[in-house]
């Protein structure tokens, strides 16, 4: 195997492969495809949001339904947030999903204290971190879903 260097940057970009494929030794612009998935969760929950809002304000009780609602824009926002940062990145599902989930719950955070500084809680702090924690789970779950190659068709001959 051989290590190329770029003389550009200054960096090692890999080594090369038997079959002339190179494989790179750390990934890269893990930051820039979390902010990547962030920028893409943030959007899905909103357009989410606006979808729920519409179909809450139609029952009968929609206070009933603000907070499950709420929890399940937020775990699916987070599943494709992960699963967008590692489709972008290729590779560190684990630190993607992670780093995105964390900005998309520090997003949601300061939204929050904008938005309602009383911070007139429904749940105990215990519930509050369990749920929160339930989000970093699941944008893991969503990078490595994203994380997983396609399978090629074989074609027949």
């Amino acid at each position: 195997m051989k290590s190329y260097h770029s003389k550009k940057t200054g960096r090692t970009s890999g080594t090369k492969t038997l079959t002339g494929h190179i494989k790179s030794k750390a990934p890269r612009g893990v930051l820039s495809s979390s902010l990547r998935g962030l920028a893409a969760a943030l959007l899905i929950g909103l357009c989410l949001l606006l979808i729920a809002s519409v179909a809450i304000y139609s029952t009968a009780d929609p206070n009933r339904y603000v907070s499950p609602a709420a929890l399940s824009v937020l775990l699916i926002s987070a599943l494709f947030g992960g699963f967008i940062a590692t489709r972008i990145n290729r590779g560190a599902a684990l630190l993607c999903g992670v780093l995105c989930s964390v900005m998309l719950l520090s997003v949601l955070f300061i939204l929050s204290l904008l938005l309602n500084p009383t911070l007139s809680a429904d749940r105990s702090i215990a519930t509050s971190v369990g749920i929160r924690g339930m989000a970093v789970g699941v944008s893991v779950l969503g990078a490595y879903i994203g994380a997983k190659e396609k399978k090629k068709k074989k074609t027949r001959r």
